[in-house]
């Protein structure tokens, strides 16, 4: 009981840890990815509906912050064994998805909610990208529905609908990307899937 006490809150730690680690390395990376190739539009004022999306991040994180570190229980699930070691692994999973997409964009890479094509940017197809249109979007809805299995919260279901949410803005941003590319995003989109290779 002991060992399944510390172990869990081990797993609770190291999530919430995994997602600090995963938000700095955006904001780091994300100065580095102006300086190279700066936007075309500033970026929004900060009370702008179209920041919805970074707002929901640092909610997510701060949600995360009550369940996982304060033990705050949200609507539990009640006590499943194997439930937080399944949600750990997809957190690794999801987090390690998008760190990976994150360095194959490389200075590519925008806030979704910005809506804009960089000054030199190139259509990235390579690695993990050659597979899915959008896994930086699937990485975080994996992690997030990982955390919450590791919080063993019933707030679980409502993080599948991160990926009804990805989807919309996902289809959104292509409408931007083929207007720029053209034929070439066109036969790239005719290639692969948006979020789980081979499936969807």
């Amino acid at each position: 009981m002991q060992y399944n006490a510390s172990m869990e809150n081990w797993l609770d730690i190291s999530t919430f840890l995994l997602f600090v680690l995963q938000k700095a390395y955006w904001l780091i990376s994300e100065k580095r990815a102006d300086r190279e190739k700066p936007r075309v539009r500033k970026r929004p004022p900060l009370f702008n509906k179209a920041r919805i999306i970074e707002y929901g991040v640092w909610c997510v994180l701060l949600l995360l912050f009550v369940q996982l570190i304060l033990h705050v229980s949200i609507l539990p699930m009640g006590s499943y064994s194997l439930m937080p070691q399944i949600g750990f692994l997809l957190v690794v999973l999801g987090l390690g998805l998008g760190l990976m997409a994150r360095r194959q964009l490389a200075e590519n890479w925008a806030h979704s909610w910005e809506y804009q094509v960089k000054q030199k940017q190139e259509l990235v197809t390579t690695g993990i990208y050659s597979l899915i249109r959008h896994p930086i979007y699937a990485s975080f809805a994996f992690a997030s529905i990982g955390a919450e299995l590791v919080a063993k919260s019933w707030l679980v279901v409502l993080f599948f609908g991160l990926f009804w949410t990805s989807y919309r803005q996902a289809k959104k941003e292509e409408i931007l990307l083929e207007g720029h590319f053209g034929a070439a995003y066109k036969m790239y989109m005719n290639h692969t899937k948006m979020f789980i290779p081979f499936l969807w």
